[in-house]
């Protein structure tokens, strides 16, 4: 699937009220982000997973 822009790495350090996750850049930059998927998301929500986010605009 093709992202414009393209999709950034990150890890995950936490993710709580549903739409929010704290995340960690490679550059070690903090960023709180929205979390689209509102479900428990078991198995994939584990403090230092690896995740993509969408650049700012």
């Amino acid at each position: 699937m093709l992202f414009l822009p393209p999709l950034k790495p990150a890890r995950l350090i936490v993710r709580y009220k549903l739409f929010l996750a704290d995340v960690v850049t490679p550059e070690g930059e903090t960023l709180t982000i929205h979390c689209a998927n509102t479900g428990a998301m078991t198995g994939c929500a584990t403090p230092g997973d690896r995740i993509l986010r969408q650049p700012d605009a």
